[in-house]
């Protein structure tokens, strides 16, 4: 299982949902969104989820190349570790800013 975690109004002028439908159809994968105290997550459940986030970021590099880079600086991505979310491993962080910082990152 992959988490995609989305500050909200920070859609680098893509609507969420529209990207998400893209990806799903990109990458054959059912990305489904949910909205926990205001951030908009992105699930999907993967085998190999550090391996789909890099196909990901390569579908959203030839799709939307101007604001891709922007983009992965303001999502953390996470993912189960062996024992689920009580381990879970950060695939991608964006540079920590005061006031800024996900809720419960490793």
């Amino acid at each position: 299982m992959i988490q995609v975690h989305h500050r909200p109004g920070e859609d680098g002028g893509i609507p969420l949902p529209e990207l998400v439908l893209k990806l799903g159809e990109k990458t054959g994968v059912r990305l489904v969104i949910d909205e926990d105290d205001g951030y908009s997550n992105i699930w999907a459940s993967v085998e190999d989820p550090a391996a789909f986030w890099k196909d990901l970021v390569q579908v959203m590099r030839r799709e939307w190349p101007h604001v891709v880079e922007d983009l992965r600086r303001r999502w953390m991505v996470v993912c189960e570790g062996e024992h689920g979310w009580d381990d879970y491993k950060t695939l991608e962080r964006p540079p920590a800013a005061p006031g800024r910082l996900f809720r419960g990152s490793h």
